[in-house]
């Protein structure tokens, strides 16, 4: 198995999310995690230099809430990350080297996020290899998502 650090941080936040949910939820409910995978440099034969457009699949990690809860948490996740969560930006577009002409942007927030069940991923602005995701939720799930995610990483 590859392990990669986009794996990792969709992972992790995958648990830390299902983690911090209120409520009881029955440890055989469903959980999903959802995102678009480029496919052009994967297709035998190869798409053509000259190919100009998209080839995306959607790819779904299935679990349950009970195992993402459990003891192993992400390290149970079968390597890849309820009720269904997507994430909605790649980390392939270096979105800090934009420049329209006033430098490189100081931080990137995705609208396109303004969801319960979407989180946005791009690379870091000042880590090399560092990723940086986003969330948006109510500020009450935040903080129980940040206690949880703080906590899951002194553990590690």
């Amino acid at each position: 198995m590859h392990i990669t650090a986009f794996t990792v941080t969709c992972a992790l936040v995958w648990v830390c999310l299902v983690k911090a949910e209120a409520g009881a939820v029955p440890d055989d409910e469903p959980e999903y995690f959802g995102f678009a995978a480029d496919c052009r440099g994967r297709l035998n034969p190869p798409l053509p230099a000259t190919y100009f457009g998209n080839c995306l699949a959607f790819v779904k990690a299935e679990s349950t809430h009970g195992l993402l809860r459990g003891k192993e948490g992400f390290l149970g996740c079968g390597g890849v990350p309820g009720t269904g969560y997507t994430e909605d930006r790649s980390p392939r577009f270096d979105l800090y080297d934009a420049d329209y002409g006033w430098g490189r942007p100081k931080k990137f927030e995705s609208p396109s996020i303004d969801a319960e069940t979407s989180m946005s991923l791009c690379k870091s602005r000042n880590f090399e290899g560092g990723l940086e995701f986003g969330l948006s939720r109510t500020k009450k799930k935040l903080d129980s998502f940040a206690a949880v995610f703080t906590e899951t990483l002194r553990n590690l």
